[in-house]
């Protein structure tokens, strides 16, 4: 994406996706996830606030669909590793029973998974059962039986046909990066979708952002130029601790990259040229200040710490600021605000105070409101918005 970019849309209104966390504790231990994500000492969630949790999302969505294009909604489980709850697989039953008794006529469902992919038995036969997607990482840093259990749930799984998704985290250090063009070799050669990750987007330089080499860097820019390409040769000469101080840290970070779509969604981005072009990868993702509809397209949860949030990475709230929108233990007054706003058609327009995005990204934009208020009735009934107040940035 060059600078001229000012709309960023989608070819389709794609449905609402609710990411929902339901636990911080995991199978794995990777050096660059913070402890804010994972651990392995939190208690899981019970069954019953689960279920408490999802009437709150089935009530959310219930107020949102009519105004939308797409009557479809997900609900993606992450966490930590959802698998690890031990109601997890009855939870997955109830849920699917719930919509198709009460909400199935006002929308669609679909329910996936985000996990590492060190999967039981029961819990891989729960997802062909229940799920239409799952999203599995593989990352190096697990031990070598755990990545045994990796492919061979992976293998299982593509023999009954299940719709997967793998995101292939690179690592920096040379030899689990070369590792990681062998697992993408793999997984190509099994006919199963992945999409290389670099491991920390974001723009700060604690352990949890990886600093790259140049070479490791363009690398991943060669395949993102033409990733049907047989790009997954081993790197000559060999990546080593060496190349590193050969490039500014801010250059070889995964923020430098750009990314691509988190769901290899196919993006439209328009520039001063009204030249429309289709992309699933953007060279930049500062979107400081532009005009967003990631609310129309996602919700977050937090089991755990029992926040709601429009998007989990961004955060952003209607007062040009980040936070949750409410808490689990009050979702009435969410649902009451959001009611009264639709209801007097003062539905706000969320205005970005961030200077990266991340997952939420294919949500449409502008760097405008005029250009967002064209593309929204694609998506959302623009008349909701017309008493809506401005919001000024603080």
């Amino acid at each position: 994406m060059n600078e001229a970019v000012n709309i960023i849309d989608l070819d389709y209104s794609d449905s609402l996706a609710v990411t929902w966390d339901i636990g911080r504790r995991c199978n794995l231990d990777c050096t660059y996830c913070p402890s804010y994500r994972h651990d392995n000492v939190s208690p899981s969630a019970s069954l019953d606030s689960l279920k408490e949790t999802a009437h709150f999302v089935f009530r959310y969505l219930e107020t949102m669909m009519p105004f939308r294009s797409n009557k479809a909604a997900t609900i993606d489980f992450t966490g930590g590793e959802p698998t690890a709850n031990p109601e997890f697989v009855e939870f997955s039953s109830w849920l699917r029973k719930e919509h198709k008794e009460k909400y199935q006529e006002q929308f669609s469902l679909e329910v996936c998974l985000t996990s590492n992919g060190i999967i039981s038995d029961r819990m891989r036969e729960s997802l062909v059962e229940n799920y239409e997607f799952a999203t599995f990482s593989y990352h190096c840093e697990a031990t070598e039986s755990q990545k045994i259990r990796f492919f061979n749930n992976i293998e299982i799984l593509k023999s009954t046909s299940f719709n997967m998704k793998i995101n292939v985290m690179f690592h920096a250090r040379d030899d689990y990066f070369e590792e990681c063009l062998s697992v993408c070799e793999r997984l190509r050669a099994l006919g199963v979708d992945f999409v290389p990750r670099l491991i920390g987007d974001k723009d700060n330089k604690d352990r949890y952002n990886h600093q790259y080499s140049s070479r490791q860097i363009n690398w991943m820019k060669e395949y993102w130029k033409n990733p049907e390409a047989v790009l997954f040769q081993l790197l000559e000469p060999r990546v080593s601790t060496a190349d590193k101080p050969d490039c500014e840290k801010k250059q070889c970070s995964a923020s430098s990259l750009g990314r691509p779509c988190c769901g290899s969604r196919n993006m439209k981005v328009c520039g001063g040229s009204s030249q429309w072009r289709n992309t699933k990868f953007l060279e930049s993702t500062d979107f400081k200040d532009w005009y967003c509809s990631v609310n129309w397209f996602f919700l977050h949860i937090e089991q755990q710490t029992g926040q709601v949030f429009h998007h989990q990475t961004c955060q952003a709230t209607f007062d040009y600021g980040r936070g949750p929108i409410g808490l689990l233990s009050d979702t009435g007054t969410i649902l009451t605000n959001l009611k009264e706003r639709i209801a007097t058609k003062s539905m706000p327009i969320i205005r970005c105070s961030r200077r990266q995005c991340g997952c939420g990204l294919c949500a449409p934009k502008a760097q405008d409101l005029g250009s967002l208020l064209k593309i929204f009735p694609k998506h959302v009934d623009a008349d909701i918005f017309q008493n809506r107040q401005p919001i000024e940035k603080t």
